[in-house]
């Protein structure tokens, strides 16, 4: 009866292992098997992104970039940037599977990170018109969010106005929270 128990836990250990053997155990190789079409990125609305659907040009804005790997939700593993319209977006390897994470409801200009001590920080950046300035500045601890910062920059008829968080808030403020994450 023991054999027969170690050899239905072994084969059923066995079965799982190769049930989805189109994901490998680490990031890297979930990454790898993105970029060659062998798997897809699962987006928080249940639809799936391939790659063979994006378009690469590191010159064209309107195309996507692959970025560096980095640990951006500070869970102890890489996920990796994809940047492009939009902001871009990072994929993040979950239990083998692949998502695209963190999902913003409203497209940016730009997406990147920062990282001070320890901690990394996903930024959320659209300062591209003259009139105004948007950041939105999130550290993770896997998909639970930990801090959420966002400062606002609006010009409008020579009335300027600054936001922390939805407040009315100083230049000063502003400029301390822009210069610790974005450096300028």
């Amino acid at each position: 009866m023991k054999k027969l128990f170690g050899f239905l836990v072994l084969f059923s250990l066995f079965f799982c292992g190769c049930a989805n053997e189109k994901t490998n155990s680490s990031s890297e190789n979930c990454f790898d098997d993105f970029f060659n079409n062998k798997i897809s990125a699962h987006r928080s609305d249940g639809t799936e992104l391939w790659n063979k659907d994006l378009t690469y040009d590191d010159n064209d804005l309107n195309c996507y970039r692959i970025g560096e790997q980095v640990d951006v939700d500070n869970d102890g593993e890489k996920e990796q940037l994809i940047d492009g319209l939009g902001g871009g977006f990072f994929l993040d390897c979950r239990n083998n599977q692949l998502y695209i994470w963190p999902e913003i409801a409203n497209s940016v200009g730009y997406l990147t990170y920062c990282q001070i001590e320890d901690e990394y920080w996903i930024i959320y950046m659209d300062a591209l018109h003259s009139n105004r300035e948007y950041y939105r500045i999130i550290k993770y601890k896997g998909t639970e969010v930990i801090e959420d910062i966002e400062i606002k920059k609006f010009e409008e008829e020579n009335k300027i106005e600054y936001y922390i968080n939805s407040e009315l808030s100083t230049e000063g403020a502003f400029l301390d929270i822009k210069k610790k994450y974005i450096g300028e």
